[in-house]
């Protein structure tokens, strides 16, 4: 019941759909950085890891080891592509849909592919904020 009603309510403003995005700029930009920060973070993370198993595994001197640190690095490189093309994907998937759409301006596109833009910006104090 109460999702409907937030549709409704959403449904009857007379706010265009570039204003509502405009107002929610910096939760997208928010959007933004936390998938910028997965794409980047996260394959480097997985690559380490299996290079760090993989000295380990060389100072043992122990070709087992070596072998099984050999393979968990390939999955862990192959896991690091699949994060970063899947967050690519994504993200241009949502932007061609969105360019499908009538907007003029689309302020939550912009704001989750570059959320550095000053219309994303997260404010960081309540002067900020009431700009």
């Amino acid at each position: 019941m109460e999702f409907i009603d937030l549709f409704n309510v959403l449904a009857a403003t007379t706010q265009t759909a570039n204003e509502v995005c405009k107002g929610l700029g910096p939760i997208f930009g928010l959007i933004g950085w936390i998938v910028l920060i997965i794409k980047i973070a996260v394959p480097i993370i997985l690559i380490v890891i299996g290079m760090l198993n993989m000295a380990q595994a060389i100072m043992a001197k122990n070709d087992d080891k070596i072998e099984e640190a050999q393979k968990a690095l390939i999955k862990k490189v192959i896991a690091a592509v699949i994060v970063f093309l899947v967050v690519t994907i994504v993200t241009v998937l949502f932007s061609t849909i969105m360019q499908q759409t009538d907007w003029e301006n689309k302020t939550c596109v912009e704001c989750i592919d570059h959320p550095t833009n000053d219309i994303c910006k997260i404010p960081t104090s309540l002067k900020d904020a009431t700009k």
